[in-house]
This record gives structure tokens, sequence and C-alpha cells, in this order.
């Protein structure tokens, strides 16, 4: 249908289209760095998130799910610049630390979204080992310990030290 001499269909390329994202976030520049090191030398983006990322996603390897870019933050849009499937960002400042981003193929974020659970499971070990909270506190204690400056000889065995006098 024409309207005006122009089409009221809408045009397929104003679509926005989706992209799958994957992301490492991490405390410091100097961590994003070493990250990035890794994946150039060929470590496994997912494998990576899971050890490395503070992002919620983490666990999931760093998959953010489908997304359009234009909804993204603008530090990570103009991160993504040029980047094309399989291809990583450089590293980029945000809110919650420094972020990596990866963009999948088609194909491989069909794969994770169709993933059967216990596969996802076994891949990502989640559920595998499950760590006991600490009750007894030692854990808070000892850290305490640490943290706090110490006077010298702190750590000598008062019985030896008394002997010694």
């Amino acid at each position: 249908m024409l309207l005006n001499g122009q089409s009221t269909k809408p045009d397929e390329s104003a679509r926005p289209k989706e992209i799958a994202l994957q992301v490492i976030v991490v405390n410091t520049p100097e961590q994003a760095d070493q990250v990035l090191e890794r994946l150039k030398a060929g470590y496994d983006f997912a494998s990576l998130a899971k050890e490395k990322s503070i992002d919620p996603t983490a666990d999931s390897g760093g998959y953010m799910g489908r997304m359009d870019p234009t909804s993204l933050r603008p530090e990570l849009r103009d991160a993504l610049a040029g980047v094309r499937p399989r291809q990583i960002s450089g590293v980029t400042r945000i809110p919650s630390g420094y972020a990596i981003l990866k963009v999948l193929p088609e194909s491989k974020a069909a794969e994770i979204e169709n993933a059967p659970k216990a596969r996802l499971q076994a891949l990502s070990a989640f559920g595998s080992v499950t760590k006991a909270p600490g009750i007894s506190g030692f854990g808070d204690a000892d850290d305490a310990l640490l943290r706090f400056p110490k006077v010298q000889g702190w750590d000598r065995d008062s019985v030896v030290a008394d002997l010694e006098h």
C-alpha cells in the first residue's frame, strides 16, 4: 500500500537485529588485560567467564542471550562496533568493572539455548559440588586476623618467649 508515494509496509532493514553475546566482567583493568591476552591465545571464553567474571552471567559462561545492541549501555555499544560473530571486543569500562564481550555466531547461540539442562549442568559443573556455609566463624575470624595490622612479635609463641627471658 502506498501513502504519499511511499510504502506503509515496515522496512525489514529498519528492524533491530539481535545478536547473541557473552560477557566477562572483572574488577581491574589489569585483570581485564590478562583475560584479553588469554582469549587472544585461544582460551575458551565460557571457561574464563566461569573462572574470572564477577558478572551474574558467569555461571552460564557469560552468556547474556540475544540482545538488540541498541538496548545496551552506550559504552558496550561502542565496544561492539565492528565486532563480528566469533570475535571479541576490547576492554571497556562499565560501572561494575571492566568488560570484554564476544559476539556468538547464530549456530553457537542456538546450541546453547537448545542444550538439555543436564548437559548444561555437566558442562558448567554447576550443581556437581556444593560448598557448605561456614557456621563455626573460623573463616571470618581468620580473615579479620589477616586484615588488621599487628605489632612486632605477634606471631611468637608466648611460652617460648617467656623461657628466653
